[in-house]
């Protein structure tokens, strides 16, 4: 709390940022939650349009909140973020965020594999793949849709309960013996289809989201399995580190 004297010297409109940076990190205001708007905000506060929108823009320059088009603006939803120098599953990305991960399974069905794919798992004819898709939460927000594709003779067995309530790589590890190498990743802007912006609840179809083509490999070098992941570009933090070696 801010004494009288201290306050005379800070101007109105970061006095206001503070307050609502206060209110947003107490979670008074949850991400998500929108902000009054400009008139309303004038109104309460007493100051001119130009006070209240030096203050908001404050807001933006410090990530706490963000302008949605013809809609006014919300708090930001907290970032999951990735470090992407050792092997390990979204949930566990998720959950070492601070959030709570979950998953919900859209589509399981037996599928012919593709040419483009029978380039990434090394065969020279085509096999059958378990192809799943599915929705993947970060505490209940809409993170990723994820599709996956397995080798239905080795992985026919999983169960899609499995998927929902955990990771893939564990049940992997776990139930099937898979020893996992590595993962390479691939990341590139991409369009959402209609499908997966519906899913992912977006209100600006035409921008473009984080693509990840994900492919695992296990202790022999052999293609485990193969995903494509489109994520909020809102919501996840992807960073590397190089290493000299």
């Amino acid at each position: 709390m801010m004494d009288k004297k201290t306050e005379k010297r800070i101007p109105l409109y970061y006095q206001i940022a503070l307050e609502y940076e206060e209110k947003i990190e107490t979670k008074q205001l949850k991400p998500g939650d929108s902000i009054m708007h400009e008139g309303t905000l004038c109104e309460t506060y007493n100051v001119s349009r130009n006070t209240i929108r030096k203050a908001i823009e404050e807001l933006i320059a410090w990530d706490l909140i963000e302008r949605i088009p013809n809609k006014g603006c919300r708090v930001k939803r907290n970032k999951m973020v990735d470090n992407e120098y050792t092997v390990r599953s979204m949930s566990r990305s998720i959950a070492e965020s601070g959030h709570r991960p979950s998953s919900k399974i859209l589509t399981w069905e037996v599928i012919k594999c593709p040419k483009h794919l029978m380039k990434i798992f090394n065969i020279t004819e085509s096999i059958d793949l378990l192809k799943i898709e599915r929705l993947r939460f970060s505490d209940e927000q809409p993170l990723a849709f994820e599709t996956i594709y397995l080798p239905a003779d080795k992985y026919a067995r999983i169960n899609p309960r499995r998927l929902e309530e955990g990771s893939l790589m564990e049940t992997l590890t776990k139930e099937f013996g898979v020893n996992i190498k590595q993962s390479d990743h691939v990341l590139e802007p991409k369009i959402p289809t209609l499908r997966q912006s519906q899913f992912l609840q977006l209100e600006n179809s035409s921008k473009p989201q984080l693509h990840i083509k994900n492919t695992i490999f296990d202790s022999e070098n052999r293609v485990v399995d193969y995903v494509e992941c489109l994520y909020l570009t809102e919501v996840l933090e992807y960073s590397f580190t190089w290493k000299n070696i």
